[in-house]
């Protein structure tokens, strides 16, 4: 086998595994501290790799409405005699996650850049 030859399938061996390995497929809580308020979502796929999913305007609410209650008490919950919470505009929020049911983060944008960033299961 000629050199040149075997160079060269060591090169395409090395991109195919960092292809398996950085494409986002993973996250973990060292790309979660990486992560940034303010950063555009070029920053934050750098971080994370392009692929993550887009989720519903339903969901950008939930997520913005727990991270805005007050909890109290053991069960994490809001107490019983907390203000009726008013959600800001998210007309123009955008929330997209990477990571699946059991891992993931989640950042919502605000025009391109990350305004809240969740992690679950780590």
């Amino acid at each position: 086998m000629p050199i040149r030859s075997f160079r060269g399938n060591w090169v395409i061996a090395l991109l195919s595994l960092g292809v398996l390995t950085g494409c986002g497929g993973s996250v973990g809580q060292s790309e979660f501290e990486r992560l940034k308020v303010g950063m555009t979502s070029q920053e934050v796929e750098r971080v994370l790799g392009k692929g993550g999913k887009e989720i519903s305007q339903d969901e950008v609410a939930d997520l913005i409405r727990q991270a805005l209650t007050p909890k109290s008490g053991p069960d994490g919950k809001a107490p019983a005699n907390a203000p009726k919470l008013e959600l800001p505009d998210l007309s123009g929020a955008k929330g997209v996650r990477w990571g699946d049911d059991k891992k993931s983060i989640t950042v919502i944008y605000m025009g391109d850049r990350a305004s809240r960033i969740f992690k679950k299961g780590f």
